[in-house]
């Protein structure tokens, strides 16, 4: 895990072959709570998410 800029998430988790799924989640300690902001693929240099494309 690690602090990414990307969607205003505080963590970007990433697993699957070669790393290629990103999943960008808030943590609410509070609430107790694990709030999923983004799930994404990335291939080469692009990070798919839905039906939006950034270049990293």
């Amino acid at each position: 895990m690690r602090q990414p800029n990307l969607l205003d998430g505080e963590w970007e988790l990433r697993f699957g072959p070669d790393n290629r799924f990103r999943v960008f989640y808030r943590i609410d300690s509070e609430a107790r709570e694990v709030l999923i902001l983004a799930i994404g693929v990335k291939k080469g240099s692009v990070l798919h998410i839905g039906r939006s494309r950034f270049e990293l």
